[in-house]
């Protein structure tokens, strides 16, 4: 019965029968007195570390391990959405918790409770939700022969909460800065030695580098991609530019690796050649949506530049430059020439499978109109819309130019023209 009390932390007294029942209350309330005296000392000590850490700017692990000494527990503070650690400097969760914890909260809606228990094989671990505007919780598995005070864990929590704020402001402030920098160097914008001096502070000079273009731009997920890469430790500038994420990054292929790893599994990545000094970055960018497109036009997660570039597509922007040319470059001309969109109308055209009703209506154009122009383009081109060889060189060269300028058009990428 007692190892069970104990086990339950369920309060026990034995006493003799005939001791008055006001003597026992008196010993209740002195122990009560004398629990919530310790636990005020505990509270008073747990500030004291953290006005200490404050004082001494040191790193957020040692702050967290001593708070766990004071409570004698282990603590983790971790992503609740993926049980990876918040804060820099601490250990991650061990593999049967976090795995424990991914599963009690994946199906959870709204707020979590005070507090939730979770089995892990013979322990309890305790789960309190940090208060910060990252999805984040507390963690304690109490050591042999101790328990966690749940009272003490909120002011633990709290104490996490001021970390995880302070550090998200500090990287919200890398990111705009940064974002600033990758925008100057892509538009080469910035002098040379500036440039250098400014990758160097970021962690990024001194190697080659690479630019990855990933589909969602999303500034919400622009910021948790950040938080992301600075947990992994992965050097990096980030760039929200024409419905796509820029990012810049060391060359290696593990860089490569731990951004498709930081990334929802959805979200497709182009990426650049590895290149060395900042002149070569614009045509990074767009290696990079070049690479971004190829990967959405054959529905791979993944497409570097130059080795995996879509079938029958060119492979290189000179290739590209060359079949544009010598396909629909007079159309181009003709475009520019006189005002017209001949080149839109193609696309169009081609995008609706050659239907002359679904191309009118969606070019806003009478059908005779469209009639009229694709005559035209038949013209120019000497190539025929009746022709499967001929529509087939039209829509690849489309594709060749879209693709080029790094705006591909996403419903001519997923289409197919008619045969």
């Amino acid at each position: 019965m007692l190892a069970t009390a104990n086990e339950l932390q369920f309060p026990i007294l034995l006493t003799a029968y005939e001791v008055p029942f006001i003597a026992l209350s008196r010993v209740v309330a002195e122990s009560n007195q004398h629990e919530e005296q310790r636990r005020l000392v505990c509270t008073v000590r747990l500030y004291d570390r953290l006005r200490e850490w404050m004082i001494n700017d040191e790193d957020t692990g040692p702050l967290i391990d001593t708070l766990a000494e004071e409570l004698r527990c282990r603590l983790y503070v971790l992503d609740s959405r993926r049980a990876t650690p918040v804060l820099p400097g601490l250990a991650p969760a061990p593999e049967r918790l976090a795995n424990a914890l991914i599963d009690e909260l994946a199906d959870r809606k709204g707020p979590l409770p005070a507090l939730t228990r979770i089995a892990v094989g013979n322990t309890i671990a305790l789960v309190v939700p940090v208060p910060s505007r990252r999805a984040t919780v507390l963690v304690a598995t109490p050591r042999r022969g101790s328990h966690a005070d749940l009272s003490l864990l909120q002011h633990v929590a709290t104490i996490a909460a001021l970390q995880v704020e302070r550090m998200a402001a500090e990287r919200e402030q890398a990111l705009r800065v940064g974002s600033q920098l990758l925008a100057h160097i892509v538009e080469g914008t910035l002098e040379s030695g500036s440039a250098t001096q400014q990758l160097d502070a970021h962690g990024l000079g001194g190697e080659q580098l690479v630019i990855a273009a990933c589909a969602n731009g999303d500034r919400t997920a622009l910021e948790e991609l950040h938080h992301r890469l600075s947990e992994r430790d992965l050097p990096h500038l980030l760039l929200s530019r024409e419905q796509c994420a820029l990012v810049l990054m060391g060359g290696q292929r593990a860089s490569a690796g731990v951004l498709r790893q930081e990334l929802d599994s959805a979200v497709q990545v182009g990426l650049s050649d590895p290149f060395q000094g900042i002149s070569r970055a614009p045509d990074a960018v767009r290696e990079a949506q070049w690479a971004l497109e190829a990967a959405q036009a054959i529905g791979a997660p993944v497409v570097h530049y130059g080795e995996n570039s879509p079938l029958f597509l060119p492979r290189t922007l000179t290739e590209a430059e060359t079949v544009v040319t010598r396909v629909i470059g007079p159309l181009l001309d003709y475009d520019r020439e006189h005002g017209t969109e001949l080149v839109e109308s193609l696309r169009v055209f081609l995008t609706c499978n050659r239907s002359w009703q679904r191309a009118a209506k969606e070019l806003f154009v009478h059908k005779q109109t469209l009639v009229y122009r694709i005559r035209r383009i038949e013209e120019l081109t000497h190539r025929k819309l009746d022709s499967t060889a001929d529509v087939a060189e039209l829509w690849l060269a489309l594709q060749a130019l879209y693709l080029r300028l790094g705006s591909a058009d996403r419903a001519l990428a997923a289409g197919t023209p008619g045969a």
